[in-house]
């Protein structure tokens, strides 16, 4: 990942930025569509040039698989079974996954 403007300055920003707005909010569509916004926002800045950010969402109806809420960038596959791709894995584990060219990801599901 390339630095951002003052490396963790930057993040502690966002960080910031992110905490502020969650003090008055509590629809999660809500936060999930404006987090959305705001790191791909501060990652444009930072000249990290994101190609996607977004969330993906396991409904009770089908928690086999994740569909995607909102999102910046490129055209996103929806749904995805938990069993494969970044978006699995990181439902499996538990833990936002950060992958810097998942083009590179044996498990990516490309869909643009």
């Amino acid at each position: 990942m390339k630095r951002m403007r003052s490396g963790s300055l930057q993040f502690e920003q966002l960080a910031s930025r992110l905490s502020s707005y969650m003090e008055t909010r509590t629809y999660p569509m809500e936060i999930a569509t404006t987090f959305n916004f705001i790191l791909f926002d501060e990652f444009t800045k930072a000249n990290l040039m994101p190609v996607f950010v977004g969330e993906y969402f396991v409904g009770p109806a089908q928690p086999d698989q994740t569909r995607v809420f909102c999102h910046q960038g490129t055209e996103a596959c929806s749904p995805i079974p938990i069993r494969r791709g970044v978006i699995g894995r990181a439902v499996t584990a538990g833990k936002d996954q950060y992958v810097p060219d998942v083009t590179k990801d044996k498990s990516h599901v490309g869909c643009d």
